[in-house]
């Protein structure tokens, strides 16, 4: 009986600094979103979730090598790899469109009001254990986030309306093969800039599927992963690394 009660004494202890850790996070969150030029995302795919990852080191290498053009690094160089960047970007664009994403304008932005969410809005999604905040340096990052806030709804309306998913193959190998680029993208960018490059932990199953034909999205799992990508956030505190936090 004594052991009992210490075990639920024990579990009573790490529920508590649980919550604690959750409230410090949301407390940091919420201070990234007072700055008027963040944005805030809650993808609901695994494909989102990797995305926005993706945008984190986007936004990150292009800044660099933006100021250290001319210096550092080699302005011809400079200016190839941001041309990469600009022809994924238009990649990217068509297959948003191509999911049903809506027609936006060339920095990923809609009618719908994704580039304009007020204030309490912002911050009621902050507070989504899937939610990422990022607050971009760049322009390319900004259009490449708000591609993404187009495209994971529309991602997740095509899978609940497909009816028939072997026509559809096709455009989902173009879904993977388009993060596999965006991966590739960034990690030539960090090259040029010297700096090692972690790609996201979970990319590696997703772009396996490609040849599995499993192309699929969990996102109860993911919730559960992003979870874990929260805390580490908050004990690691990388998070403005990249202008924002996970």
């Amino acid at each position: 009986m004594d052991e009992v009660i210490q075990k639920d004494e024990a579990g009573g202890r790490k529920g508590e600094r649980d919550e604690k850790e959750r409230a410090a996070i949301i407390e940091r969150r919420l201070k990234l979103v007072e700055d008027p030029q963040s944005v805030v995302i809650a993808p609901k795919t695994r494909e989102g979730h990797v995305l926005v990852r993706l945008v984190f080191g986007l936004d990150r290498a292009v800044s660099r090598i933006r100021l250290r053009a001319g210096t550092y690094v080699n302005i011809q160089d400079a200016v190839v790899c941001l041309k990469k960047v600009e022809g994924f970007i238009g990649e990217f664009t068509n297959l948003v469109n191509s999911f049903g994403g809506g027609e936006g304008g060339g920095d990923g932005r809609t009618p719908s009001g994704f580039s304009y969410e007020n204030f309490e809005t912002k911050r009621m999604l902050a507070q989504m254990r899937n939610a990422h905040i990022i607050i971009p340096r760049t322009n390319e990052a900004r259009g490449v986030v708000f591609l993404i806030k187009r495209f994971d709804p529309a991602l997740l309306q095509f899978r609940n309306a497909c009816t028939d998913f072997a026509k559809s193959e096709q455009l989902f190998k173009k879904l993977i093969e388009t993060i596999r680029d965006f991966n590739v993208l960034v990690g030539e960018l960090f090259s040029l800039l010297n700096i090692p490059y972690e790609q996201p932990r979970d990319i590696k199953p997703l772009l396996a599927s490609i040849s599995q034909g499993g192309i699929g999205s969990n996102p109860e799992a993911q919730s559960h992963e992003t979870q874990e990508v929260r805390e580490e956030g908050v004990s690691s505190k990388k998070g403005r690394k990249s202008g924002g936090i996970f």
